[in-house]
């Protein structure tokens, strides 16, 4: 479906070589095999000089004013760690521990807290 929307906009909009058009797709990773990081794989590949990928959370994107500035903790795993949402009292000790089981660690802010 993305690729007939790409082939629509080269063969409607495309001027002197160019195209005008601008394709959007957001999505959240649930996984490396998932539709979209494949997708992105394949352009990088390909049409790697016409693409901006942004990889970023939402949280890093929007401007630090829109939350409270309190933060929480999680423990992303991999294909043989769970993630874990860590309590709000963790330890600097505690994170090290994480780490060197092999999570890696990432700070949220408060506010996305009942998405985890």
């Amino acid at each position: 479906m993305i690729d007939t929307a790409i082939g629509g906009m080269k063969t409607r909009f495309l001027h002197e070589g160019r195209s005008p058009a601008l394709l959007i797709l957001a999505s959240s990773k649930r996984s490396d095999k998932s539709f979209l990081e494949v997708h992105t794989k394949k352009k990088i590949e390909t049409e790697g000089e016409n693409l901006l990928l942004v990889d970023e959370p939402v949280w890093n994107i929007r401007p630090a004013s829109d939350y409270s500035g309190r933060r929480f903790y999680v423990a992303q795993g991999n294909k043989y760690l769970s993630s874990e949402v860590l309590d709000l009292n963790v330890t600097e000790q505690d994170l090290k521990i994480f780490k060197l089981k092999g999570y890696k660690i990432i700070s949220v802010p408060i506010e996305y807290r009942n998405n985890f």
